[in-house]
């Protein structure tokens, strides 16, 4: 390169590098987008599922909005994985979904583990206890004291 042309081609870099640097923050802004949007998409899918499934159990009706997503669950107060599966089965009508716990699990950022081994873990808690939670369906429990609180024996669906 001759000294002559230094200086333009500097500014040509210049340009080109201010250039890359707008691109790659909207780049950034766009992939922050999208993940909100995947985390969106993954709520209402499970909202979906939630609400399919009530509808689905014979009980008749379904349950409220703040029901239907799983992510309006104040985990507050819970000191371990039992606390916080019963805290779900009170919010979504006394049934909990081990699918949909470990999914609400990860996205509030309280298990960093993948989601397929945080569904054995917390089928294997609800199964260990016999006493508190009921098989209903795959990967699906009954918090019995919850029924028992409604009236119900805890052996149908309401």
């Amino acid at each position: 390169m001759t000294n002559a042309m230094a200086p333009q081609t500097r500014t040509v870099l210049d340009g080109m590098r201010k250039e890359l640097k707008r691109m790659e923050d909207r780049r950034d802004a766009l992939w922050s987008e999208y993940q909100t949007a995947v985390q969106d998409c993954a709520t209402m899918e499970q909202a979906i599922g939630v609400v399919q499934r009530r509808a689905g159990s014979g009980r008749g009706t379904l349950p409220t909005a703040a029901a239907a997503f799983p992510g309006s669950i104040s985990f507050d107060g819970c000191g371990n994985a039992v606390e916080r599966l019963v805290r779900m089965a009170e919010s979504w009508g006394g049934t909990v979904n081990c699918a949909d716990a470990a999914d609400l699990l990860i996205r509030a950022g309280i298990s960093k583990g993948s989601r397929s081994n945080l569904i054995s873990a917390l089928q294997k808690q609800l199964t260990d206890r016999h006493d508190l939670w009921e098989y209903v369906g795959p990967r699906t429990y009954r918090y019995l004291p919850y029924h028992n609180t409604k009236g119900s024996t805890g052996s149908g669906p309401e």
